[in-house]
């Protein structure tokens, strides 16, 4: 069973798997938020933003990641 919850810690997901989850913890957003706040994260100049950014998407159970692609995502946010 734990094999089965890392995987899916480590799996990229979709933006409505992505909205859905970030509501279960009260996000009233868009996707689109989600979207910035992955990109900012993973790409911003700045630390402090990179940071606040990371912050927003730890609020709601989700870290930035890119897609094979290079494209700005998220997956789920493990306790470790």
């Amino acid at each position: 069973m734990h094999d089965a919850i890392a995987a899916t810690a480590n799996t990229i997901l979709s933006r409505p798997e992505v909205l859905a989850i970030a509501q279960n913890f009260g996000f009233l957003g868009k996707g689109q938020n989600l979207h910035d706040w992955s990109k900012a994260a993973l790409t911003s100049k700045s630390y402090e933003t990179k940071k606040a950014n990371s912050e927003k998407l730890a609020a709601v159970g989700l870290v930035a990641a890119f897609t094979p692609e290079n494209k700005p995502a998220w997956k789920i946010k493990t306790l470790s």
